[in-house]
């Protein structure tokens, strides 16, 4: 949601910044800006729409220089117009600042500015940043005073890039909204993430909250809101340039959906072994007396992540004995929980940034909780803030619709509930051993899985002009209907619904006929019986039917469907194998439509508010 980039080295700024916008779209926006300064001008190009139309602008406006800002917008405050693209600036037009995030004491904070004369151009949030700074200055203090004083006037969350045409460095503020420092020969870049910076820098700094950088071309210095200096750790890049490419493929999603044999080895990769039998997670082995003797285990996630927290509850329980649940971060929070002290709290997010989570881990944390992360990008807010946790190494995901960042949750929870119920003798030897043989097949059987592309591909355009559609599933199968429903829906914006299936008959069957096809998953470890009343109820009303089930499974043959075959593997499992159809299919529906796979409309990758 959002995203900022700053460069300031011995290039010209505003192609780097341009490139650098570019490579943030899969972020979310609705329109872009950027602003670019020399020895003696600043000059800002803001458009409506795709990065691509504001190049277009800034290779007519032409301004030349070595530093400046830029930034993505997903419109919160105002609508998408370029009056409220950022960056924005102060009257004078020589401070400019990208933010993300949402102040939430705005309002008052513009009453103040507007009282003392300030006016204002824009419908945002952001737009009191510049004025403040402003006013600051013109009481005598310098532009890191005056940046510090304004930040302490602000109440929400944020990632700031400032600029100021007499100065000649940038300025990067974060407090709750993700920003990272490229180290680079000469140059230093400012961004929402490490994406932009691949390829261009080795090293990086992930700010954290409360931080103020001063950025020049050959060097940096982070402070406190007290103006003190503080020192953060240099990493090394994670990743490298082809991981966000497409690789020949179309798009990121169907590049992901494909890349997921390799990603689920990426994530187990050290962490399981032929040999011993052992699963192992560096991480988390001295604090694993808390995990093996928590008195319940909590998922607390936002979207694609929460179904992978409702799969790890139910596997968790099954097999574990402990009292496991799955919670959407964003309700959590505001039901004021009990917190289990003698429990865990596993917080899953691909992005490590998610703003309902970070607040919902404070909330844990201040209550006396243990929160345990499991994110996929290294060096994130989540996995800093959280007490121990799992890296997924899931690579990159560009794609706005997550697909092998789920699979890969799953997978890592999956190892780490049988971990745990051997660890608790709820598991035996030899279950353990036939699971964890499982799972070093699952590269392979998911290839197979793949395999069905063209006949997943001819389903959905089969299924073209159908504008609602009915998943369901029971037991562990539920959490992947609500999966393949989110996906469906939120790439190719037809109307569906994920449902438990012995729900069908308590009000949604009414929805049941000839124009909204039924998606039904019916794998092993679920009441495949009780599934097969479901199934006649949908068959006697009309409705079109496509089951999802084991490739041995046959008590459905009397029945008029359309099957998608998944190999057997251990119950625990099947939610990895099952996802995977449902993903090719939203991804099918998509191209079939028309519509753009990788940024639908109206979503964010990372959703950095509340």
């Amino acid at each position: 949601m959002c995203g900022i980039i700053g460069y300031i080295g011995n290039k010209e700024a505003g192609d780097i910044l341009i490139e650098g916008l570019q490579k943030l779209e899969y972020r979310g926006y609705d329109s872009a800006g950027i602003c670019v300064a020399d020895e003696k001008s600043i000059s800002r190009t803001r458009s409506v729409g795709k990065v691509e139309s504001l190049k277009e602008k800034f290779a007519l406006n032409k301004h030349k220089g070595t530093r400046g800002i830029g930034h993505t917008r997903w419109a919160t405050h105002g609508a998408p117009l370029e009056k409220n693209a950022h960056p924005h600036s102060d009257l004078e037009e020589k401070i400019y600042v990208a933010h993300n995030g949402v102040l939430e004491n705005y309002k008052e904070l513009k009453d103040i500015l507007q009282k003392k004369g300030y006016t204002f151009t824009s419908d945002t949030d952001t737009e009191v940043i510049p004025h403040l700074i402003n006013m600051y200055k013109a009481e005598g203090v310098n532009i890191k005073e005056a940046i510090i004083k304004t930040v302490k006037c602000l109440t929400g969350a944020y990632g700031l890039a400032v600029i100021d045409k007499d100065e000649e460095c940038l300025y990067a503020v974060k407090n709750g909204s993700p920003l990272v420092l490229g180290i680079g020969d000469g140059e230093m870049y400012i961004s929402s993430d490490e994406i932009p910076l691949i390829g261009k820098v080795e090293n990086t700094v992930f700010l954290s909250d409360g931080d103020i950088a001063e950025i020049r071309a050959s060097e940096y210095q982070i402070f406190d809101i007290n103006n003190f200096i503080v020192e953060r750790e240099v990493n090394e890049i994670q990743n490298e340039a082809e991981n966000i490419s497409k690789e020949g493929f179309a798009y990121f999603m169907e590049k992901e959906i494909f890349n997921q044999p390799q990603s689920i080895k990426d994530s187990m990769r050290g962490r399981i072994s032929k040999d011993n039998n052992e699963i192992i997670f560096g991480g988390l082995m001295d604090h694993w007396g808390k995990v093996q003797n928590a008195t319940s285990i909590n998922f607390i996630a936002c979207g694609t992540s929460y179904h992978a927290g409702m799969v790890a509850a139910y596997n968790f329980e099954n097999i574990t004995r402990v009292s496991s649940r799955a919670e959407y971060a964003s309700e959590f929070l505001y039901r004021h929980p009990v917190i289990d002290k003698s429990g865990i709290y596993v917080a899953i997010s691909q992005s490590g940034e998610t703003k309902d989570l970070l607040s919902a881990i404070e909330y844990i944390k201040k209550e006396g909780g243990t929160v345990m992360g499991l994110v996929n990008v290294v060096g994130s807010s989540i996995s800093r803030i959280t007490d121990f946790g799992i890296h997924i190494h899931a690579g990159p995901e560009i794609g706005v619709a997550s697909t092998k960042a789920f699979t890969s949750q799953t997978l890592l929870l999956s190892m780490l509930a049988i971990k745990l119920a051997k660890d608790k003798g709820t598991l035996t030897k030899e279950e353990y051993i036939g699971i964890k043989n499982e799972i070093l097949d699952i590269p392979r059987k998911i290839q197979k899985v793949l395999s069905c592309n063209d006949d997943i591909k001819k389903l959905a355009e089969e299924h073209s002009d159908k504008n609602n559609t009915l998943f369901l599933g029971r037991g562990v199968d539920y959490p992947v209907a609500l999966e393949g429903a989110l996906k469906l829906k939120e790439i190719s914006y037809v109307h569906a619904e994920g449902y438990p299936a012995a729900e069908l008959k308590h009000g949604v069957i009414a929805l049941i006929d000839k124009d909204m096809p039924s998606i039904v998953l019916a794998t092993k470890g679920t009441n495949i019986n009780k599934v097969l009343g479901n199934v006649e109820e949908i068959n006697a009303r009309g409705g079109e039917i496509v089951m999802i089930s084991d490739e041995d499974q046959d008590v459905f043959s009397h029945i008029p469907h359309t099957r998608i075959s998944i190999p057997n593997t251990h119950p625990i499992l099947t939610p990895i194998l099952s996802a995977i159809p449902l993903q090719l299919y939203a991804y099918h529906s998509v191209v079939v439509r028309g519509r753009n796979v990788d940024q639908p409309r109206n979503l964010a990758k990372s959703v950095t508010v509340e």
